[in-house]
């Protein structure tokens, strides 16, 4: 979740969900619930999404490494994606893409999904920055230790460069970088989440907080009963620097 990234969107929301389905489905597939819920189809949970959040942004995954062979199980993700209701794509593994596509084909994917109805995307530039060639509406760029938790200037100069690319979104990437990064005691992450929710203005990006993701649930990291965190949850923790920071 993105606090403030989309509010000037038209959204009555400033909260912003992030890659919060991927790949294609059908909306009347069923969805996992809780045992005392009532059933409910990919359609109907997303719109219980959307009234939960507030009308909040809320965008799909969209891998770009779904282009491998002849491309079909890429546009046919994108469509499909297209058809639940979304109006803005997420783009996953650049880095591959932008190794074995050259210029001209890469910015015709993007120029494609344009064209097929999309009202913008976002491109994860965590692996090094790549062009969007103008065409790009966010950029999320990444966190590690080796960088102490802070932007790669690089990064952050590439896509200031882009005056298409309306906003930053800064994360710790997953898979590997943020298993070790939630693998260290619980009071050490929630000290870091703070350093870089507290550095959102320093460096003009916004935070992607994390929720639930695969195996990490945030509301099950329970930090020291004696640390600075006095035992609140990784969650907590998150929920409180929402409440206090306007960036």
């Amino acid at each position: 979740m993105v606090k403030d990234a989309y509010a000037a969107s038209g959204h009555s929301s400033g909260f912003y969900l992030d890659r919060y389905v991927t790949g294609a489905m059908s909306p009347n597939l069923d969805v996992p619930v809780c045992s005392v819920c009532a059933p409910m189809t990919v359609s109907q949970f997303l719109s219980a999404t959307e009234v939960a959040c507030g009308g909040c942004l809320i965008t799909p995954r969209l891998s770009l490494e779904l282009l491998s062979g002849n491309g079909e199980a890429f546009w046919a993700a994108s469509t499909s994606l297209l058809g639940l209701g979304f109006q803005y794509v997420s783009l996953d593994d650049l880095g591959r893409f932008v190794s074995t596509y050259n210029s001209a084909q890469q910015h015709q994917v993007y120029q494609e999904l344009l064209s097929q109805g999309w009202k913008g995307f976002g491109l994860n530039e965590c692996s090094d920055y790549t062009p969007s060639f103008g065409l790009a509406t966010w950029a999320m760029i990444c966190f590690n230790a080796s960088q102490g938790y802070v932007p790669s200037n690089t990064e952050l100069a590439g896509v200031r460069s882009e005056p298409n690319i309306k906003y930053v979104i800064g994360q710790i990437d997953f898979p590997g970088d943020a298993t070790r990064f939630y693998s260290q005691p619980y009071d050490n992450v929630a000290s870091e989440i703070t350093t870089m929710v507290e550095n959102q203005g320093q460096y003009g990006y916004h935070y992607l907080y994390l929720g639930v993701q695969g195996v990490w649930d945030t509301n099950q990291m329970a930090t020291s009963a004696l640390g600075p965190y006095h035992g609140q949850t990784i969650l907590q923790v998150e929920e409180a620097l929402v409440q206090k920071t306007s960036f």
